[in-house]
């Protein structure tokens, strides 16, 4: 349980500042995966619990939208791929 208090939220945080590669842009190939008004996306947002719960969202009527996919990419790059 302390681990999930401190990795969850450290994980949102790296998501929001994602922001538009999580809102769509990441996932976005025109014609071949459609993501709605991609030219305006939404910022991200995040809802996070003390007990480490986590709840990611997009600004409301704002193009674009939050998958798993998405929220999958972006955390497996920034853990498994290494920055200079």
């Amino acid at each position: 349980m302390a681990e999930r208090k401190r990795c969850h939220p450290v994980l949102a945080g790296h998501l929001l500042e994602c922001s538009g590669q999580l809102t769509g842009g990441c996932f976005a190939d025109p014609g071949m995966k459609k993501v709605e008004d991609l030219a305006g996306l939404g910022y991200p947002l995040a809802d996070v619990w003390a007990d480490g719960r986590v709840e990611v969202s997009k600004t409301p009527g704002a193009g674009g939208g939050i998958n798993f996919g998405a929220k999958q990419i972006l955390a497996v790059k920034s853990v498994l791929i290494p920055r200079d």
